[in-house]
Order: structure tokens, then C-alpha cells, then sequence
């Protein structure tokens, strides 16, 4: 009888401190399937007065212009920390980009490549990067033209909203260019 209490209040006492399967030690995890209440993230972009100035080329360039360059072109970076106010260095530091000999700068910012290559001027636009929106004035947003490896632009027409153009940029980079290369049989 004895053990039978035992084994009783262990059961019972191990049911209360036992994990939940979907329980992991990183986070809660639950199932997908039998959730009906979906996931909503809102996505908040940081201020711009955080940010380290950037240098290309010891030339002062707009933060942006670093999504559109190609990795394999940098030869070399640095990073200057402020210590105080009279060291010459912004307050947030600065980053130095050192390019190689063969690193082509077309610098040419999203309303000049929208100018460039589109044909319906008059209506608003939506500019993407690699999947990412563009949440920046698009004469301020600077890429550099000879990284980018394809555009894809999609007219939007609801009813409720005015119609609008998504421009869509793709970089040279090694999974766009090995999407690109890919062939899909049906």
C-alpha cells in the first residue's frame, strides 16, 4: 500500500513538473496546424541617427549603395570608433571600404534607374531589393547599376487603391545568379 501511494504522488507530481512537448528550452513552439490565430509581425525600421558614416574609396557614400556591391570586389575594411568629440571621426563611427582595381561604381539612385528603364512614369512605385521593400525616398536610395541583375516590374491594379507599380531588384548575388541559372522542367 505504501508503494502504491508512492508511485500515486510521483505520478501526479511529475505530470505538474513535466514539460509539454511543444515546449523547447529556446521558446515556446506550437503547432502550426491546429493554431487558428496566425502570426503578425510588425517590422519597425531603426533611426538613421544610430548608423556609422560609410567611405568607398575614401569617398563619403549614402548607406544604401552597400546592398548593391558586389563581396568579392572589397579588398579591404575599417572601422573607425569615435572616442571623443574632436578626433575628427562621426559621433557613430565610420566605415572605410577599401575596393579592388576592378570594382566598376555606377552609382544611380532608384528614380534615375526608374527614368532610365520604365516606361510608365506617371504612376507611384514600390521599389524592392532582393525581396526587402524599400522604405527610403527613391531619389535619396542610391544602388550601384552594374550589380543589379534583373528588374521586374508588375503593374498593380485593385480597386480600392490607386494603381501603383512594384519594381522588383535583383543583385548579382551568388543565389540570384544560381536562381537565374536553374532550369525547371514540367
Amino acid at each position: 500500500m505504501k508503494y502504491f501511494f508512492s508511485i500515486l504522488i510521483m505520478l501526479f507530481v511529475g505530470q505538474s513538473f513535466a514539460q509539454i512537448l511543444t515546449l523547447k528550452s529556446v521558446g515556446i513552439s506550437i503547432d502550426q496546424a491546429q493554431d487558428s490565430i496566425p502570426k503578425v509581425i510588425y517590422i519597425n525600421d531603426f533611426s538613421d541617427k544610430d548608423k556609422p558614416m560609410i567611405f568607398i574609396d575614401e569617398e563619403k557614400v549614402h548607406e544604401s549603395l552597400l546592398a548593391t556591391i558586389d563581396p568579392h570586389q572589397i579588398d579591404s575594411i575599417y572601422v573607425l570608433k569615435s572616442k571623443s568629440p574632436d578626433d575628427g571621426i562621426y559621433d557613430h563611427g565610420e566605415i572605410h571600404f577599401s575596393m579592388k582595381a576592378s570594382f566598376k561604381n555606377r552609382v544611380i539612385s532608384l528614380f534615375e534607374l526608374k527614368n532610365k528603364y520604365i516606361k510608365e512614369l506617371n504612376k507611384p512605385c514600390v521599389f524592392t531589393l532582393d525581396g526587402k521593400i524599400i522604405r527610403e525616398d527613391e531619389t535619396e536610395y542610391l544602388v550601384n547599376e552594374s550589380y543589379i541583375l534583373k528588374m521586374e516590374i508588375e503593374e498593380v491594379n485593385v480597386k480600392q487603391v490607386h494603381p501603383f507599380i512594384v519594381i522588383k531588384l535583383y543583385t548579382r548575388s551568388e543565389e540570384n545568379l544560381e536562381k537565374e541559372r536553374r532550369i525547371i522542367l514540367r
